[in-house]
């Protein structure tokens, strides 16, 4: 009974679509929602989607290059291991194979584990209100974050900030370490269940020069997409930024429903290209040449230490090479570049929503040279 709810509720988002879509196209809303239901059923490719990539405006063989998240998934599966997911997923583990490693990645000062885990050696297991307090008496004061061990798109994140001896969130509110302890007993993971823990984090801040695309709180990243093939090499792919707008914790794009932009860099020279958003009626998708609080043009800007940035996730994906392919999510501070997380099961959307075209046939090239 409640799977056929979700098929009724979801189609009938696909008909209130499929009538904006002809509403702003001209075309007939019927075909369209035809049309829709084909490639959701045949391909995957959710009505959502289907309005994201601007579907009702493409030919056959321009939406056949278009890769759906199932797709990619199972694409993904045969070169990760479900083995060796856990060190990408396990964010203890993640930490732990950087230090082992070399590879730069923000300290953590402390974890709050709800359910017994695994810790690594060196980080501290913060048991109640006191130790958190502790810890965060000593943070730096730039603060902390705090997010859920396997949490994602910002779902329970905290960003706090010493402010005369207390810490204070991004919304002006004071926290207490025992109600610090209190929101991470009652976080949750990506899909709603209880988490394991959280963690508490060094607290990044974004290079001097790339403050004007990302005017905060949120600590925009560049997303490099790696492949380490079979000889040994490795590719370095479909490099994106996530660029935050003003007010939000996170830079995650979240299929535009965040309201950040993904801009296109260029891999030779590190510079931003254009950037895509959401349309402002929640379907489709605008290109911005300028960033929409601060207004500075996209092109002008250079990710500082692009070249050694690369070379930072040349290593790591070797030193994760049990995994062939990882999105890398890498923050760029005045003190060098840092990696914060690896994806083995990232989506396609940043690619296809950068680039403004499919990535199906490139895809499969590349991922061959692992397979």
């Amino acid at each position: 009974m409640r799977g056929l709810t979700e098929i009724c509720r979801k189609t009938q988002v696909a008909l209130q679509l499929s009538k904006r879509l002809g509403d702003r196209s001209g075309k007939n809303p019927v075909a369209i929602f035809s049309d829709m239901l084909y490639y959701w059923l045949a391909a995957q490719m959710n009505p959502a989607s289907y309005g994201l990539y601007g579907f009702e405006k493409l030919s056959r063989r321009e939406k056949a290059e278009y890769l759906s998240k199932r797709q990619m998934d199972r694409l993904q599966e045969r070169l990760n291991p479900p083995e060796f997911t856990a060190l990408a997923d396990d964010k203890l583990l993640f930490y732990e194979r950087c230090r082992q490693h070399d590879i730069p990645t923000p300290a953590i000062l402390g974890v709050v584990l709800n359910q017994d885990s695994y810790v690594p050696a060196g980080v501290e297991r913060l048991g109640g209100a006191d130790e958190l307090a502790g810890v965060l008496a000593a943070s730096p004061p730039e603060g902390v974050v705090l997010k859920a061990l396997d949490g994602g798109h910002g779902l329970g994140l905290l960003l706090l900030e010493h402010d005369n001896g207390v810490l204070r969130d991004k919304g002006g509110h004071v926290w207490t370490a025992p109600e610090l302890i209190e929101h991470c007993r009652h976080g949750c993971d990506s899909y709603g269940r209880p988490s394991r823990g959280f963690l508490v984090q060094q607290r990044l801040i974004p290079h001097d020069e790339l403050k004007a695309v990302m005017p905060g709180p949120a600590m925009g990243t560049v997303r490099l997409h790696t492949l380490l093939r079979r000889d040994g090499s490795v590719a370095s792919l479909y490099p994106i930024v996530k660029v935050p707008i003003k007010g939000n914790l996170a830079d995650n794009f979240d299929h535009g429903r965040t309201g950040n932009l993904l801009a296109w860099l260029d891999v030779e020279t590190g510079y931003m290209q254009h950037a895509c958003a959401k349309e402002e009626d929640g379907w489709g998708l605008v290109v911005r040449d300028r960033h929409p609080d601060t207004g500075v043009a996209f092109k002008s800007v250079r990710i500082p230490g692009w070249e050694e940035l690369l070379a930072v996730v040349e290593r790591a994906a070797r030193a994760f090479g049990e995994l062939k392919t990882l999105a890398w999510d890498i923050a760029v501070t005045d003190q060098g570049a840092y990696i914060l997380e690896a994806n083995w099961h990232y989506d396609p959307d940043g690619p296809q929503v950068s680039l403004r075209r499919g990535v199906r046939s490139e895809i499969l090239r590349y991922f061959a040279q692992a397979a």
